[in-house]
């Protein structure tokens, strides 16, 4: 017998893989056992998975795959067509929301803002696990869409919210995703002196350190709510405690529930009573909903109550019933809440207005100006009031007289003649109280006016003078052939040292006075809105395809984006206490960020996740190597304590296609070979040898299922 022939050795850093050849494997051209999945099976993958991340928990998709291939199975048997099965489950679909949605759609909207102006509006709110996060969210002109957008930035937990802390968690992250600080233009707050204090603050150090002609807006939402609050004061604690308790009298017993219902149907031809409004914790942000259901019905309270009160003489089974009767039946209270209904609708509706997330500044402001000066002329002197423009935009001047008047006792009207509106007198000549009574609730009425004027006068943003100026911006009044301000009237305060040329600036604006709005919007009407106008503004080019106002144009966009409060913040954590409940109470911040980012993403722009396309870099990001690399190490590191956790594993991994696969006993992945070659069970391997098998993956684009 001939002498056999040696085969070959593998030396080096390969020797571990080497096996006996076999001829067989000539016969393939090319190995099957990985299936490279097509672009049209990663937009579906994506697509539902946006529509995991907007609607529900990801462990829904194990379900909701079989479902939609049981149905396409269904389909095949019918049609026979062939539609490739649906491999999607809570590993890949968490990947593709944490690792391809939300940074690509992160990375798009920072390449949308580009260099240009852009505000931040920020607040810190504690989740169901006490743990602090900061808050962040953008407002910016987008050149792609034309509009104004205000979106979710990023979400940071902060143990502490220090000044300190969080002005450097605010430029870490600024840094860390690629935006420039230095067009940082302005800064919203909810009021809070670690957010926006006058000495040190977060405001103040990103003024003195990185953007010197920053621009702060305290929440006119949270000021409103602050200002009533406070003036309520100047009433008895017992009509807080009549609104509260009366609801609470309800709240926990279904019993009396039905048979106030039944009572209140059969005085009432059969209507169901209103629902009683609870009181927020932010108290008169609630308050107009409250007094109002329970103004409708108080004498059916009242008699309620007094009947449920003779059923317990002794004030044993049921004091409360004889507090909240007796308080019904003092017709002080009805005064106070006829008294504050139509101040509470008004109040609702300015507050309304502010948290819009696309209000027109000059009509907001217009709007706030007519409240604050309906409450001073209800009982301020009318000669002691200046108006340099009724009905126009809030002025500093108007401001800074009123103040003046408030500060001078002669200037109040006497309690006889201040105005406390026709249903508070029609209520007090049906109730008849006696005088001393009266006097007493005319005192208190006038007290909360007068607390209330001083607070909302006070309590005014700060950059209300910029606001002021800010009315030229409007078309009418920019395109306007007679009282068009001057370039030396405009808001030039907001552009001071902002590295926009002012001379280049001054000459623009002339030269607009001399255009027509068909010139410059050819085919819209004149009653188009502030932002569209002036996005048109700054397109707008000459014959040699120059820009005509580029100066202009981007100073006022960057005006605009001077944000109306935070209310989209605390809508943030609205929906973020919906994602992170207590059911799904152990969310990564990881996935709490991505799910913020996708839903916030879509709300912004006015779709949800059926309108979802995904892009070209999502599609180029659906691969191992961006969706799996960070999990290779912590799958083979064990924790500080020892053995790793099972929370934090993924589920058992399977091979797309595995009926494909000539011979299990050669998948280099997940199962074990000869002696010498890769055992996923071998915890005692060195991961960096897995490592160089999931690099040859990434780059033939080869998938791991969940």
């Amino acid at each position: 017998m001939g002498k056999e022939k040696k085969q070959p050795k593998v030396r080096g850093k390969y020797s571990k893989y080497a096996k006996h050849y076999n001829k067989d494997w000539e016969k393939e051209p090319e190995f099957k056992g990985f299936v490279v999945k097509s672009n049209e099976s990663k937009v579906k993958d994506l697509i539902l998975s946006a529509h995991v991340a907007c609607h529900s928990s990801v462990r829904t998709i194990d379900h909701l795959g079989e479902v939609i291939n049981t149905v396409i199975s269904k389909h095949e048997s019918e049609s026979k067509s062939s539609v490739p099965p649906l491999k999607l489950h809570r590993t890949k679909c968490s990947k593709i929301i944490c690792k391809v949605i939300s940074p690509c759609l992160q990375r798009d909207l920072v390449k949308d803002v580009g260099e240009g102006w852009f505000t931040l509006i920020i607040d810190e709110s504690t989740d169901t696990t006490t743990l602090k996060h900061l808050a962040l969210m953008i407002k910016y002109y987008s050149h792609k869409d034309k509009c104004m957008i205000l979106d979710y930035l990023g979400i940071v937990e902060t143990p502490e919210c220090s000044a300190d802390i969080l002005y450097n968690v605010i430029k870490d992250f600024l840094k860390k995703i690629g935006l420039n600080i230095k067009k940082l233009f302005s800064l919203g707050t909810d009021g809070a002196a670690n957010l926006c204090g006058a000495n040190h603050s977060v405001f103040a150090l990103l003024k003195k350190n990185d953007c010197p002609n920053l621009h702060l807006v305290k929440c006119v939402c949270h000021g409103l709510d602050k200002c009533a609050s406070k003036a309520s004061a100047a009433f008895p604690a017992s009509l807080e405690y009549l609104i509260r308790e009366s609801r609470n009298w309800f709240s926990h017993s279904a019993l009396r529930k039905v048979q106030y219902e039944r009572e209140y149907k059969a005085l009432i031809d059969g209507q169901k009573p209103p629902v009683l409004v609870k009181l927020a914790t932010t108290r008169w942000l609630s308050w107009y909903g409250a007094v109002k259901s329970h103004s409708l019905q108080y004498f059916e309270l009242q008699s309620l109550f007094r009947k449920a009160a003779d059923a317990d003489p002794e004030r044993k089974k049921c004091p409360m019933a004889h507090q909240l009767a007796a308080l019904h039946e003092d017709g002080a209270h009805l005064l106070y809440l006829a008294f504050l209904k139509p101040i509470l609708r008004e109040l609702a509706s300015i507050n309304t207005l502010f948290q819009s997330s696309s209000a027109d500044v000059a009509v907001v402001y217009r709007d706030l100006k007519a409240f604050v000066f309906t409450i001073a002329n209800a009982v301020v002197k009318p000669e002691a009031i200046r108006q340099t423009q009724p009905g126009g935009m809030l002025r500093l001047s108007e401001i800074q007289a009123l103040k003046i008047s408030l500060l001078r006792p002669e200037n109040f009207k006497s309690r006889d003649l201040v105005d406390y509106g026709e249903g508070f007198w029609k209520v007090a000549a049906d109730l008849k109280l006696p005088q001393e009574k009266m006097d007493e609730v005319q005192r208190c009425c006038k007290d909360f006016l007068v607390k209330f004027t001083h607070e909302l006068v006070n309590r005014l943003p700060s950059c209300i003078e910029a606001i002021d100026g800010m009315r030229a911006f409007t078309p009418s009044i920019a395109l306007a052939s007679r009282g068009r301000p001057q370039f030396k009237q405009l808001p030039l305060k907001l552009v001071s040292d902002n590295g926009i040329d002012m001379e280049a600036m001054e000459m623009q604006w002339k030269k607009l006075g001399n255009m027509k709005f068909e010139e410059i919007c050819p085919g819209k009407e004149e009653s188009v809105d502030i932002v569209t106008f002036w996005g048109t503004v700054y397109d707008l080019k000459n014959a040699a395809g120059q820009q005509v106002f580029p100066d202009l144009a981007r100073f006022v966009l960057a005006a605009l984006t001077l944000p109306l409060s935070n209310a989209i913040v605390e809508r943030l954590f609205s929906v973020l206490g919906i994602v992170k409940c207590k059911l799904r109470n152990r969310l990564s911040m990881e996935m709490l960020d991505a799910l913020l980012r996708i839903r916030t993403h879509f709300h912004a722009r006015g779709k949800c996740c059926n309108q979802f396309k995904p892009t070209t870099e999502m599609v180029d990001n659906f691969n191992s190597k961006c969706m799996y690399a960070s999990s290779r190490s912590h799958r083979h590191q064990p924790e500080a304590g020892g053995s790793r956790s099972n929370t934090d594993d993924f589920e058992e991994w399977e091979i797309d296609n595995p009926e494909e696969v000539h011979d299990e006993s050669e998948i280099a992945v997940g199962l074990s070979l000869e002696d010498g070659d890769i055992d996923a069970s071998d915890s005692g391997r060195n991961p960096v040898e897995y490592d160089e098998i999931f690099d040859v993956m990434a780059e033939l684009d080869i998938h791991l299922i969940d």
